[in-house]
């Protein structure tokens, strides 16, 4: 996106994640039988048959999903609870994960931004997105280019640095970029096909769990009730979203 992530994200702050998920409901409220919310929990996860991976549905009601997964002999159990938004992770491979889907960052620091306040008569060429991998390049000579990427698991704030463009760096600042552009085109189809509360809560759940695996991802995603393409669309950004980390620390 062509804006800055700054003015797009700080408005929505408020009320990012209050109603993330369609399958999300009040129990007084839920029209959809246990048994239809396993097919369609299931369904999701059939639909991303991940090799050396295994599912299995522990608990499924109105108020609360929660889903086992066993991926490359590590298990997982990662539950939902629906009415108060929020999801747990215990995994054998890291501790106890817990996001709130109705917290809101307050931590965030725009200082690292102070590069923008640089003269406007320079020709520059950013992008800014909702993951907060993002650049900006000042096309000076030489070339100047200001890199960005989330800082730990965070919605809003940010790890910033300035690298000069040359032949030791344009290797790693060019794929960082690539990235980043496929993030942006990612994080746009799945805010037109879904909303941007589902991105905004895929990125949450992608964000806390940066080393784990397509099949513990898909699991998340399905017990907080995101399904079908977006899900496909979340995968692929969690993956260039984890490319572009390794350019970043390069760089």
């Amino acid at each position: 996106m062509k804006i800055s992530s700054k003015i797009l994200i700080l408005p929505m702050s408020a009320s990012i994640l209050l109603t993330p998920f369609s399958n999300s409901v009040n129990a007084e409220e839920s029209t959809i039988s246990q048994q239809e919310n396993d097919t369609e929990i299931l369904k999701a996860m059939s639909d991303f048959e991940i090799q050396n991976s295994d599912f299995k549905i522990i608990k499924s009601n109105p108020l609360e999903n929660v889903i086992q997964v066993t991926e490359d002999d590590i298990t997982s159990i990662i539950s939902f609870d629906k009415i108060n938004q929020i999801m747990t992770i215990e995994s054998q491979s890291y501790s106890t994960k817990v996001i709130d889907f109705n917290s809101t960052d307050t931590s965030n620091d725009f200082s690292d931004e102070n590069f923008l306040m640089k003269s406007a008569s320079v020709s520059k060429t950013s992008e800014n997105t909702f993951s907060n991998y993002e650049y900006t390049i000042t096309h000076s000579k030489p070339e100047k280019w200001n890199i960005r990427m989330p800082k730990g698991d965070s919605l809003l704030s940010k790890n910033s640095k300035s690298v000069t463009y040359k032949s030791s760096t344009k290797g790693n600042l060019n794929s960082f970029k690539s990235q980043v552009d496929k993030i942006n085109s990612l994080e746009l189809n799945i805010i037109g096909g879904a909303s941007v509360s589902v991105l905004m809560s895929g990125l949450a759940v992608v964000l806390s769990i940066p080393t784990a695996g397509g099949a513990t991802a898909t699991a998340a995603f399905a017990a907080a009730g995101i399904y079908g393409n977006t899900v496909k669309q979340l995968l692929s950004l969690m993956n260039a979203m984890k490319n572009a980390k390794i350019y970043y620390m390069r760089a």
